[in-house]
């Protein structure tokens, strides 16, 4: 009797809290409405001047439509549609619980981003951020902090991404392409999944450009699937926002794998900080200096090695799955732009083979295959800490403001047929302020991406190797999936020597 019981425990508690989450949607949606009610009689009788002269608008959707895209990762296309029903307005508030935030806007004009992202006052909210935490050993790290503490780590590892330190870590990446390449792509009959083996790539190139440890190709592989698991549990809606989920967790199989994988990549990070601590033990000098893993290892700062190893955790789990599928988009474009390919290589004769990363027609095709396939679509979450007021709207202090970079990237006030690929928008004669300022690639303001200049380097590398040896056909054109990133599910390419 108590095994039958405790089987059917889990789908119990699934049953109530599912029950309990659809009854406070209902509750917060009514309280919404009545909030809304309100909102208009005040400002139409102008009875109280301390309201704002007009919030954004709702969305022309419901609560639980909603919460649906959330859930499920569409989100960036439902954004897409809604602002496509309001135009020429390009802020809109989400019909979400109160319980989530007092207003949840999402901006959709890159101008009034960028003013938000680069106030001193907005900061990363809890809402989101605390799930990427729970990805993590010990909880928190450089992406979830806030003040002093996030300060100093920060300021710490911008030395890591100096200039003549991105030089090495190229040619790393360099060495790395190259091994994979004649590991891999030895057989032209043979396609590959190019998601997958970019995610792997990526992997090794961090870890040993930045972090100082040779990782085995079974050792990529381990740490892509074990993200993988942490991050599908403690990030989606069903995991990161049911408190009854982790609260029974240890009833539930998926939750206690996705732990244990917690508790993997924490310990991989630990042993990168003991086999950090032999060398320098073995031998003080080097010939490498200033990696990453130095920065975190000397920063006086962190009050003990969980927190580094939290960092750790971070910088790998933020590095390798976006530049990753950011390559293997762009493989996948180029793979569908033949012509493209031989107009590049044409540009490219002229050219010492050891510089084609350097070279501004490949730089534009980095450029806009990131622009039409934005790795975070959905964008990122920042708490306002003051009122921002645009013309005749205000978004009020302590607002969740989503900015999706889908919005920015298929802009049509921007950029001439945005849902096409054409590289050739960014040359010097044809792009427009207005196409830079909208180019979003990784955020804006003081929290924007730390190893952007190290992403760069890494794709137009990584890139300009492959195209030096080989031609790309597609296979299989997969499917288009947004979970954390945007991901070529299932898609294949050819490697053809040209």
């Amino acid at each position: 009797m108590l095994a039958i019981r405790q089987h059917h425990l889990p789908e119990l508690v699934a049953t109530i809290s599912a029950s309990a989450f659809a009854i406070l949607c209902l509750l917060a949606r009514r309280t919404t409405q009545r909030k809304h009610e309100k909102e208009q009689l005040l400002l139409q009788d102008g009875s109280q001047q301390s309201l704002p002269p007009q919030l954004p608008p709702y969305a022309p959707t419901t609560m639980m439509k909603t919460i649906s895209a959330l859930r499920n990762g569409q989100h960036p296309w439902f954004f897409l549609r809604l602002q496509k029903k309001i135009l020429p307005i390009k802020l809109f508030r989400l019909p979400l619980p109160k319980l989530m935030a007092p207003n949840w806007i999402v901006i959709g004009d890159a101008k009034i981003a960028t003013r938000i992202l680069q106030d001193a006052s907005t900061k990363r909210p809890t809402i989101g951020y605390e799930d990427i935490a729970k990805c993590i050993g010990s909880g928190q790290s450089i992406v979830t902090l806030e003040g002093a503490e996030w300060k100093h780590r920060r300021l710490a590892t911008n030395v890591a991404f100096a200039s003549h330190n991105l030089k090495r870590m190229g040619a790393v990446a360099k060495e790395c392409t190259q091994h994979w390449m004649k590991t891999t792509l030895d057989d032209e009959t043979r396609s590959f999944d190019v998601g997958n083996e970019m995610v792997r790539l990526t992997i090794t190139i961090i870890l040993e450009a930045a972090l100082e440890y040779k990782a085995t190709k079974s050792e990529a592989e381990y740490l892509s699937a074990e993200f993988l698991i942490a991050s599908q549990e403690f990030t989606k809606v069903s995991g990161g926002l049911n408190p009854f989920r982790q609260l029974f967790g240890q009833f539930n199989a998926e939750v206690r794998r996705a732990n244990l994988a917690k508790n993997n990549l924490f310990d991989f990070a630990r042993k990168i900080i003991h086999l950090y601590r032999e060398r320098t033990e073995a031998n003080s000098d080097s010939n490498i200096t200033c990696t990453l893993l130095r920065c975190i290892m000397c920063n006086p700062n962190y009050q003990n090695d969980d927190e580094r190893a939290s960092d750790i955790v971070m910088w790998m789990n933020a590095g390798f799955d976006s530049t990753g599928f950011s390559i293997a988009w762009l493989l996948i474009d180029l793979a569908r732009n033949p012509s493209i390919v031989a107009s590049l290589r044409n540009e490219l004769k002229v050219i010492p083979q050891e510089d084609w990363h350097k070279s501004a027609p490949l730089r534009n095709i980095c450029k806009e295959s990131m622009r039409l396939h934005p790795v975070i679509p959905g964008g990122s979450l920042r708490l306002t800490g003051k009122n921002f007021i645009f013309e005749d709207m205000i978004i009020p202090k302590d607002s969740i403001v989503q900015l999706p970079s889908i919005l920015y990237a298929r802009d049509e006030d921007v950029f001439d047929n945005p849902n096409e690929f054409q590289p050739d928008r960014w040359d010097e004669k044809n792009k427009s302020q207005s196409m830079t300022e909208t180019f979003l690639p990784y955020v804006a303001g003081r929290h924007n991406c730390a190893g952007q200049s190290f992403a760069n380097v890494e794709v137009e590398t990584v890139v300009s190797c492959l195209l030096g040896d080989y031609d790309f056909k597609m296979d299989v054109e997969g499917e288009e999936k947004y979970f954390i990133t945007l991901k070529p599910v299932g898609a294949r390419l050819f490697a053809i020597k040209s």
